[in-house]
C-alpha cells in the first residue's frame, strides 16, 4: 500500500491594525481634553490612515476621527459637557478597516466652561 501525503499550509495575513496603547489624558481645559497614545505594534496590511477616538460618559458614547499617521495625539475641543466624567479609547484605521479598541483611559472630570470678563473703565 502506498501513501501520497501532502501537507497543505494556510497563511493568514492580518490586514487590520493592532490595538493602540491606552490613551493618556495630557491636559483638561474647560470642556476640552488633549489625549496622547502609542501606535499599535502591528499596523496591518497597509499604513495607518487615521485613528478613531471614542469618548463616553455613563451609557452614551461618541466617536471622532483624528486623521493621519504619525499622529498619536489629539485635542477634543469644546465637544464635552462641563463638570462631567468621561473615559476615552482609541482605534487605529487603515485602508482595510478599523482595528480593535485600546484599553480605556482613566476617568477624567471636565471643568466648568471658562468665562472671560473684560473690565470696562
Amino acid at each position: 500500500m502506498r501513501y501520497n501525503a501532502r501537507l497543505l499550509f494556510s497563511v493568514c495575513i492580518a490586514v487590520l491594525p493592532g490595538k493602540p496603547g491606552r490613551p493618556q489624558v495630557i491636559e483638561v481645559i474647560g470642556t476640552s481634553v488633549h489625549l496622547q497614545w502609542t501606535a499599535p505594534k502591528w499596523k496591518g496590511a497597509t499604513y495607518i490612515t487615521e485613528y478613531t477616538i471614542e469618548f463616553s460618559k455613563s451609557d452614551i458614547a461618541v466617536s471622532v476621527d483624528a486623521n493621519a499617521e504619525p499622529l498619536k495625539s489629539y485635542t477634543i475641543r469644546n465637544q464635552l459637557q462641563p463638570q462631567t466624567k468621561y473615559r476615552f479609547a482609541v482605534a487605529a484605521v487603515n485602508s482595510k478597516g478599523q482595528g480593535p479598541w485600546s484599553a480605556e483611559s482613566v476617568v477624567i472630570n471636565t471643568l466648568s466652561r471658562m468665562l472671560f470678563f473684560i473690565k470696562m473703565s
